[in-house]
C-alpha cells in the first residue's frame, strides 16, 4: 500500500553522465556503524567496558531496509539517511498492517511513528526543523518510510534528540554538479 511518495532530490542518477562528471563523483563514505566481517581480538574487560560506554547501541542491519545509512545510521528501531535537503527514516513493521493501523505525526519540530494501540517506535524532538506539509510517509511491505524535508540545509546528528548521534564532521558533504 503506497500512501504518499515524495520525489527525492537524490533519486535517479542522471542518464549516462559525461566522462568528466564521472571523475568528479566520489564513492559513498564507509558506514561507521557496520560490523567488521572478521571478529576482532578479544579486548581486556576494562577496555571492553569503556568501549561500550562510548558507542551508542545500534543494530547492525535491517535485512529489508532499502535505506543505506548514507550520512545516517542504523539503530535498534530504525535506519536513516540524509542529504542536505531531506532525511529519510525507515522503520520495519509487520507486513500485514494496513495504513489505517499506522500512526505517523510530523510537525515542524517533532516526529511520532508507531502502530496504533501500541507504544510509539519513534517519538521526540527532531534533529532540525522540517517543512511538515512537504514531508511524507509510505508503507511498502514490511517497511514504513518517512521522508522529512528539511527547512534548512544542515546535517543532523540524529533523527530525534536522545537517539544515537553520528559525527557530522565525517559526512560526505560533496555536492553533485547538478545541485549548483
Amino acid at each position: 500500500e503506497t500512501i504518499a511518495r515524495h520525489q527525492r532530490a537524490e533519486a535517479p542518477p542522471p542518464p549516462a553522465p559525461a566522462p568528466a562528471e564521472e571523475s568528479d563523483s566520489k564513492p559513498a563514505p564507509e558506514d561507521v556503524t557496520e560490523v567488521p566481517t572478521t571478529p576482532p581480538a578479544q579486548p581486556t574487560p576494562a577496555a571492553n567496558t569503556s568501549q561500550q560506554q562510548k558507542e551508542p547501541k545500534v543494530e547492525r542491519a535491517h535485512s529489508e531496509s532499502s535505506v543505506t545509512p548514507y550520512n545516517g545510521a542504523v539503530t535498534d528501531k530504525y535506519s536513516w539517511s540524509q542529504t542536505l535537503y531531506e532525511t529519510t527514516v525507515e522503520v520495519p513493521i509487520p507486513a500485514h498492517l494496513k495504513s489505517r493501523e499506522i500512526h505517523v505525526k510530523i510537525t515542524k519540530s517533532r516526529l511520532e511513528v508507531g502502530i496504533k494501540g501500541k507504544d510509539l517506535i519513534i517519538q521526540g524532538e527532531l534533529g532540525g526543523s522540517v517543512k511538515w506539509d512537504d514531508s511524507t510517509w509510505l508503507k511498502e511491505g514490511a517497511m514504513l518510510q518517512v521522508t522529512l524535508v528539511k527547512e534548512l540545509e544542515t546535517w543532523w546528528k540524529s533523527v530525534v534528540t536522545g537517539d544515537p548521534e553520528i559525527d557530522t564532521t565525517k559526512v560526505d558533504s560533496v555536492r553533485h554538479v547538478s545541485e549548483y
